[in-house]
């Protein structure tokens, strides 16, 4: 791909290409299956760095948040509400400014006529959407596979070009679906270990080797919610499988049994430990489980097998 077809594509997908040109792209993409799988390859890419920046924003949120907490339970003062909102609606007016610049409209590789609609991933989830390839050819939105639209003819048994096929990263793809869970660094008061409040502060710090080693032993009356947060510690510091072991523990527990479904099966994928329809089985029971509090995160992950 030249410097001039790349510039092509990502102001196709950014969608800062004028009318006529994304009509002349289009053309150009229901003749030239190749040039619609770089393209369909490319947006992929872009969904999957757009949605790596929401996670990291949602983050900062919550690590705010978790912090004003720590600090009011260690001052033992109350402090009054109304200037905890203030503070929380200036970070959100940062955040959505910072995240208005950065981010671009997504855009679907798909001709003007279509009318299908693309998903969002909403409740703090990512977009993992299928990528759409142009014109109505029969074949099914990219999920795991791309599939190069091909030339259609109205001459009868057409000669038709060999299918291209481009892999998507599973593996990157839950790497890009985890977020850290509501409550996790919310704060129970004065801890009787000493240890895991430490780890909580250094979770927060995003030290999250430090959060680890200092819960090497957990405390026996927070055990769970000690193994959950050393769980998360390391898959954020990419002990993959020390975070396999901890969420493995947590799902016998039983008290955090579903985190532990979801998020244990996140860090297997992210090491391709087990096989696809392993990982898509799972994936089907917790999508198909109304009660399930991951099954729309499921759902969509999912979309993408």
């Amino acid at each position: 791909m030249n410097d001039n077809q790349k510039g092509k594509i990502e102001s196709y997908v950014n969608g800062s290409m004028d009318a006529a040109s994304r009509s002349a792209f289009e053309a150009e993409l229901r003749e030239n299956p190749k040039l619609a799988n770089e393209t369909a390859v490319f947006k992929t890419e872009w969904e999957i760095r757009e949605m790596l920046i929401e996670n990291q924003l949602r983050n900062d949120i919550d690590a705010m948040y978790a912090q004003y907490q720590t600090q009011s339970v260690a001052a033992e003062k109350p402090r009054k509400k109304n200037l905890w909102w203030l503070a929380l609606i200036i970070a959100l007016g940062l955040v959505g400014t910072i995240y208005t610049l950065t981010l671009k409209d997504k855009v679907e590789v798909q001709p003007e006529n279509n009318n299908q609609q693309q998903g969002g991933y909403a409740d703090e989830q990512i977009d993992e959407t299928p990528t759409e390839l142009p014109e109505n050819t029969g074949q099914e939105g990219i999920t795991a596979e791309v599939e190069a639209p091909i030339e259609k003819t109205e001459t009868s048994a057409p000669a038709q070009t060999p299918v291209q096929k481009v892999k998507l990263d599973l593996s990157a793809l839950a790497l890009a679906a985890y977020e850290s869970p509501e409550g996790l660094l919310a704060s129970r008061g004065s801890s009787s270990s000493e240890n895991y409040d430490k780890a909580m502060k250094a979770f927060i710090a995003r030290n999250y080797r430090e959060a680890v080693n200092l819960l090497k032993t957990l405390p026996e009356d927070e055990e769970q919610e000690a193994l959950a947060l050393r769980a998360h510690a390391s898959f954020k510091s990419s002990d993959f499988s020390g975070a396999i072991q901890d969420f493995q523990a947590l799902k016998d527990g039983g008290i955090y049994r579903r985190d532990a479904e979801w998020y244990g099966l996140l860090a297997r994928m992210a090491v391709k430990q087990g096989s696809r329809d392993i990982w898509k089985a799972e994936l089907e029971k917790m999508a198909n489980n109304p009660s399930h509090p991951y099954n729309k995160k499921a759902g969509k992950l999912l979309s993408n097998f």
